[in-house]
């Protein structure tokens, strides 16, 4: 393994984010070592669901599962092959080493062809550190893509003996792998306690805390059998829904001047709850729109946004408006605690998309599919006596959630710390 050593003899490199770097390290502009080559630009009319070459774009890199194919015979730079450094530059942008068969790869990437005596995985560990420097610089929302020329124009710093650039390399490798399978078991952990936390939920609402009660058959697919003393309601009979909208945009109604009421979207939803990141708008932007204050206790569902997103919960603990893609549920709190709905709203979300309408490519759900959806309902008492053995539950479970995601967020900031220092130097490895 390679070994940590300080360096002594640094130079200013007169570049912001590269800083000081080793005295015997080179500087220069990206464009004299990396040539990056733009992707094949399709037409939607020259996608295909099975042709000979598979095309690589930028959702593939993530969690986009689907591929489209071409059947198209292109000039060479337009494939890319296995081993080769490619740079995602619109929308989420870095660097990857492909690893699969011949493929055409998107205008939204690029290969990077090294023009100079620089390692491949030493440029590909460069090109991270120069990616965060640029998310960290620009927000997120105010810069979808990266500039072919802002990228030639970047700055590179790197050391000539290509011995030392394959160490560091090495070391990045090695340590940067041992980072990634904690946060692999942190995620894998995640995941459990949430699965837990759904099926603690679902047995809950479904069949009670008593496990000698008599049961009977629900009528419900989704149900199964609850206690022979419930009942099953549409949701419409026990509450109502609406959905909201989105205060327009204009001078007189800003969103950000003096702003006081929280407007709540799909993103505001998360495990749950209802984050305090939620936008706020005037209360002119209000008067202007067909929003409406939703009272404590509304149950918010997320109505459309890709099966990630469809179904995701939250109740309102404070009054909100709430967009057009966000259902809201009030309780009839005569027949039906509202924490306890949100209970089975959680519990049901896995099998809301057997519910969805619209294109398989835009699937959702709306207000009437939820207002129409059949529920269990207990006695006011034992809803109330649910909901505080699930409080208790689902608390342990977040915070057992939040430990881990946090530990996740505390690795992957030094790891990005980490590949920063030593790529430009500042941490020597040999």
């Amino acid at each position: 393994m390679a070994m940590i050593r300080p360096e002594t003899e640094m130079k200013d490199t007169g570049i912001e984010w590269i800083g000081n770097i080793p005295s015997s390290w080179v500087c220069c502009k990206q464009k004299y070592v990396i040539s990056l080559i733009n992707g094949r630009a399709f037409k939607d009319t020259e996608f295909e669901e099975d042709g000979k070459y598979r095309i690589l774009r930028v959702g593939n890199f993530f969690s986009n599962p689907k591929w489209y194919s071409s059947n198209l015979e292109l000039e060479d730079d337009k494939y890319c092959y296995n081993g080769d450094l490619l740079y995602a530059w619109s929308m989420s942008y870095g660097p990857y080493i492909w690893n699969g068969e011949k493929v055409i790869y998107h205008y939204h990437i690029w290969k990077a062809k090294l023009l100079n005596n620089l390692s491949k995985r030493f440029a590909y560990y460069y090109l991270i550190a120069l990616s965060d420097s640029i998310k960290s610089d620009v927000h997120e929302t105010t810069m979808s893509f990266i500039t072919m020329k802002s990228m030639n124009n970047s700055y590179i710093a790197f050391p000539e003996d290509i011995f030392e650039q394959q160490a560091i390399a090495d070391y990045l490798d090695e340590t940067c792998s041992k980072i990634d399978e904690i946060i692999a078991e942190a995620k894998a952990s995640i995941d459990e306690h949430k699965e837990l936390k759904q099926s603690v939920i679902f047995e809950a609402v479904t069949k009670g805390l008593d496990k000698n009660v008599e049961m009977k058959d629900s009528g419900v697919e989704w149900i199964g059998e609850i206690p022979v003393d419930w009942n099953i309601a549409k949701i419409n009979r026990v509450a109502w829904t609406t959905s909201g909208a989105t205060p327009l945009r204009s001078k007189e109604t800003e969103y950000y001047d003096n702003a006081v009421i929280r407007w709540v979207r799909t993103l505001d939803l998360n495990n749950g709850h209802v984050t305090d990141s939620s936008e706020k708008i005037t209360e002119t932007a209000l008067k202007n729109s067909s929003c409406s204050i939703m009272p404590v206790k509304t149950v918010c569902v997320a109505m459309y946004g890709g099966s990630g997103t469809i179904g995701k919960s939250g109740i309102l603990e404070v009054e909100c408006a709430t967009n057009q893609a966000i259902c809201s549920i009030v309780s009839d709190k005569k027949v039906l605690n509202p924490d306890y709905l949100h209970y089975v709203i959680m519990a049901v979300r896995k099998y809301w998309m057997k519910y969805a309408v619209g294109t398989r490519k835009d699937p959702n759900i709306n207000q009437q599919i939820i207002a129409q959806m059949r529920i269990p309902i207990p006695q006011l008492s034992k809803q109330d006596i649910i909901v505080n053995h699930l409080d208790k539950v689902t608390d342990k479970c977040d915070s057992l959630i939040a430990e881990k995601e946090s530990l996740i967020n505390d690795l992957e900031a030094y790891k990005k710390s980490l590949i920063y220092e030593v790529v430009t130097g500042k941490r020597r490895v040999v």
